[in-house]
């Protein structure tokens, strides 16, 4: 492809508090610009304001106008930076060589098996909390019916008591009314 490609697209982020914001977009907006290929045409970037229904998170978004040498460095910003709307301008058809198209297929291929190892050790990783988890509720469970028996144990010991000691009371009852009847 021997054209530039020009091309316009949105960039957002959203996180707290508002400066951390502010200054993380600039340094992504900062490091984009040094990406090879691409040339920052223009760029409007909105001052980071408080979302509604959200506690203490902020959103901004940079309108961007860019040249990209080719197909392929364009796909590559498109990948590294996820932007949320994305429009080529110019040229109005792309031909693309087959070299130049193999090696973008092979970047998306490679971005795919990426993600495809992410999602697996996040599934394994969540299979291993989850099982960890069951074994801690299970014995936390034991402990507690453990701890529930020895309870009843010690309630049971003191009713046995209680019920002694309220005995002896009234044995010693008895005996005083018998040596007061006697005297």
């Amino acid at each position: 492809m021997d054209k530039k490609i020009t091309a316009s697209f949105i960039m957002e982020i959203l996180g707290r508090p508002q400066e951390h914001v502010k200054q993380t977009f600039d340094e992504i907006l900062e490091k984009m610009g040094k990406e090879p290929g691409l040339k920052i045409v223009e760029k409007k970037v909105h001052e980071p304001k408080k979302m509604e229904k959200a506690d203490d998170l902020y959103t901004s978004f940079a309108e961007i106008e860019a040249e990209f040498d080719n197909f392929n460095s364009m796909l590559i910003v498109i990948f590294n930076y996820t932007p949320s709307h994305f429009e080529i301008i110019s040229p109005e058809e792309i031909k693309v060589k087959n070299i130049e198209f193999s090696d973008v297929i092979t970047n998306i291929v490679l971005r795919l098996h990426k993600y495809d190892e992410i999602a697996k050790k996040l599934t394994i990783d969540n299979a291993v909390l989850q099982n960890e988890l069951r074994r801690i509720m299970a014995e936390k469970e034991k402990q507690l019916a453990v701890s529930e028996v020895a309870n009843e144990k010690n309630d049971e010991d003191e009713t046995k008591n209680k019920a002694k000691e309220n005995a002896k009371g009234k044995e010693k009852t008895k005996k005083k009314s018998k040596k007061q009847v006697n005297s």
